[in-house]
């Protein structure tokens, strides 16, 4: 050892002084500055990458698995569409799994939405990876629209899957006997009247009236541009979702007629009633007399200008899928896989017609927009008089003045739970003077600068969706759009009353007490709590 340090001597070679040791520490340290941070940034690079990559898999295996399933995505639609999950790819061994430690990926709450548009096929989902409680990679956009569901090789066709019901035939049409013959469709419930042998098309009818409207309001007996073709292709129509639109063929409503008149909605005939009146109902919902091609009841040839309960048909298209159900009211048949109102989802991103529970009562969605949701009562909530004793007020209904406005909007709201009050909104009413361009055409639509936003509980008006008639009860209604003239002054101030046989009269707004059925407006931040959005399990919300 000594000769070892007295040969490094010999050479002049000495060791660091302490400022020389502090200023390479001083060196070494800024490097680490300056380089860490971007080796920290090229390893998490390199991590989304890993994530972005994957992303694109999914939609490859994605795209290839709907290439491969391609005649049930829509060969005879102009518009297929699917949902299919992650799992479901990785089963099929379109796209690996995919595994970081720590780190959970998932899924829109619709999964993968796959799209065939006239042979172009487009991908739709959103991909969320957490480490914890921390979002370290979102990317595109989740799909809320329901879709065709594709159930692989072993699919068949609702019309096949059907055709097996007890029927009764006349010409190339199997009229459906069987009482199993349940259909949900867009949230709502329907049931099978009789399959066209020659087209392989299924005719269907709504369980209930969904409404009662007039036929014709000036008296035409035609149902060609009458008040209720244009309500149920124009009103009623916006009901549905637009995927199930495409399920839907333009039928011919008055087959025995040489016109060429077809529609997407329409009624059943007076024959259809022949087959099906033992399950179709006693109330005295519209029919067409294919003769004569006019208005008609399960009880005689009522007046045009009347209003009636409706009940909506429509037609399905021949290559439309089934997907579940055998057919029961409780079990009906399922021909497009709308996934149920997940927990936390807002209420106004659900379908017309699916069933909510607010303060121990069900309700029905009528609407939803971006402000928030429209819900019905399904029941009575007691027995009221429309106006004071003096009748004052009647027409000022819609801006609180009328006794049953300031009950609803004051006793009522009252009654519910403080965390049921906080759901309420202010919801569009129309006012009760309207301009003389407005037609005499029945709409369910205010007119031009008409809304107001006062009230957050009304009662239905003419026209408005899912409002009976009610089995055992007659309930108040108002016509916001029947106009009279009055001097000069067009006013809406028909205010009536809904009976359970599913027609409207006239009464005596100050002295008749009737049964109320309530129209609630929900704010937009409103959300599912629970349940599936049917009558049996309505959606509770929070």
């Amino acid at each position: 050892m000594k000769k070892i340090i007295k040969k490094i001597k010999s050479l002049g070679i000495s060791g660091f002084t302490l400022i020389e040791l502090l200023g390479v520490l001083v060196i070494m340290g800024l490097l680490i500055l300056v380089v860490m941070p971007n080796l920290y940034k090229l390893i998490h690079k390199n991590d989304a990458k890993d994530y972005t990559t994957y992303y694109d898999l999914i939609e490859f295996g994605a795209v290839k698995y709907a290439d491969d399933a391609r005649s049930e995505l829509g060969t005879t639609h102009d518009i297929g569409c699917t949902h299919i999950s992650l799992e479901e790819l990785v089963q099929k061994e379109y796209v690996s799994e995919f595994s970081k430690k720590g780190v959970d990926c998932s899924l829109g709450s619709h999964g993968i939405v796959i799209r065939n548009n006239n042979g172009k096929i487009t991908v739709k989902y959103r991909m969320t990876c957490k480490k914890g409680d921390d979002v370290i990679f979102a990317e595109g956009e989740d799909d809320a629209l329901t879709c065709l569901a594709y159930k692989g090789d072993d699919s068949i066709s609702f019309v096949e899957k059907i055709s097996g019901l007890t029927h009764t035939d006349k010409d190339n049409i199997s009229y459906i006997t069987a009482t199993s013959n349940y259909v949900k469709f867009s949230g709502q419930l329907f049931r099978i009247v009789s399959i066209n042998k020659t087209l392989n098309t299924v005719k269907l009818v709504s369980d209930t009236p969904v409404a009662s409207i007039r036929y014709n309001g000036d008296e035409r007996t035609t149902y060609t541009n009458s008040d209720i073709e244009m309500w149920l292709n124009n009103e009623y129509l916006k009901s549905l979702q637009p995927d199930y639109r495409t399920y839907l063929a333009s039928a011919a409503w008055k087959p025995t007629s040489t016109t060429t008149r077809k529609a997407v909605v329409g009624l059943v005939s007076k024959e259809d009633y022949g087959y099906i009146s033992g399950w179709y109902g006693s109330d005295q919902s519209w029919l067409l007399d294919e003769g004569g091609f006019t208005a008609k009841s399960p009880f005689g040839n009522p007046a045009v200008n009347s209003f009636h309960s409706v009940r909506p048909a429509i037609t399905l298209n021949p290559d439309v899928v089934w997907h579940s159900g055998t057919g029961s009211k409780t079990d009906p048949y399922v021909i497009s896989d709308t996934p149920i109102g997940a927990v936390d989802e807002f209420l106004n991103q659900r379908i017309p017609g699916e069933y909510v529970k607010f303060s121990g009562s069900k309700y029905r969605i009528v609407s939803v927009n971006a402000e928030g949701t429209k819900l019905i009562g399904t029941a009575s909530i007691g027995k009221k008089k429309f106006a004071d004793e003096l009748g004052e007020g009647a027409l000022n209904y819609l801006i609180d003045s009328s006794n049953l406005g300031i009950y609803l909007n004051d006793g009522w709201i009252t009654s519910l739970s403080g965390g049921e009050k906080n759901l309420l909104d202010k919801g569009d009413f129309c006012l009760d003077t309207i301009n003389s361009t407005v037609t005499t055409r029945l709409s369910t639509t205010c007119i031009d600068d008409t809304l107001i936003k006062s009230m957050k509980v009304g009662v239905p008006k003419i026209g408005e969706l899912f409002t009976g008639p009610y089995a055992g009860i007659n309930y108040w209604t108002v016509n916001p759009n029947t106009i009279r003239n009055d001097g000069g002054t067009y006013t809406n101030s028909t205010i009536n009353v809904v009976k359970s046989d599913g027609t409207i009269a006239g009464v005596n707004i100050k002295d008749q007490s009737t049964d109320v059925v309530v129209v609630i407006y929900l704010g937009s931040n409103v959300q599912i709590n629970g349940g599936s959005g049917t009558e049996a399990s309505p959606y509770t919300i929070k």
